[in-house]
């Protein structure tokens, strides 16, 4: 394992979660032992569905071309980051987003964030990168994501909201383009 696929590996894991900085912002009302465990399970489903995401897309491989592979594996990653920096646009500029985040909204995003990390668990797998060390760092990131601007931050900042967001998507299209 070379010092390039660690790092390609740490770069999707960080840009699969760098969006969630917004996310805990928002999550300021409840209380810290709450939270954090809504963050640790979070985390630990992020992983476990970026690696099997990646476990199944290398189960699927050997009946696609490795070309084919490689192909739909940064497409994916482009998708997955075009789409973050679409969605972005969109909520900025239509803001119609609730003051408070009630409990069951907090699970519906806590979904979309393993979904994205199944789809980016795929994305690895077709690319022929290393799944476990993927799935591992997103897992770390989700929890770093989560847990550290509650610290840091006071309430929400639609600044930064935007700009991790559109930081991610366009890394990941970065990251696709390359593979």
């Amino acid at each position: 394992m070379t010092i390039s696929a660690i790092m390609f590996s740490a770069t999707i894991g960080a840009c699969s979660n760098l969006s969630d900085i917004g996310l805990a912002l928002s999550f300021t009302r409840y209380k810290r032992g709450i939270r954090y465990s809504l963050f640790l399970a979070t985390a630990c489903f992020s992983m476990a569905a970026c690696l099997l995401g990646g476990l199944t897309s290398i189960h699927i491989e050997p009946l696609l071309s490795t070309r084919a592979c490689n192909l739909l594996g940064s497409f994916l990653m482009i998708a997955i980051g075009t789409w973050t920096i679409f969605h972005t646009f969109y909520n900025h500029h239509h803001p119609d987003t609730p003051v408070t985040i009630h409990f069951h909204e907090m699970m519906l995003i806590g979904l979309a964030q393993i979904l994205t990390d199944l789809a980016m668990g795929f994305a690895v797998g077709f690319s022929h990168m290393n799944v476990w060390l993927t799935a591992m760092f997103a897992g770390f990131f989700c929890i770093v994501c989560f847990v550290l601007p509650s610290h840091f931050f006071i309430g929400e900042t639609p600044q930064l909201k935007q700009h991790t967001a559109i930081l991610s998507g366009a890394l990941l299209i970065i990251l696709g383009i390359i593979l």
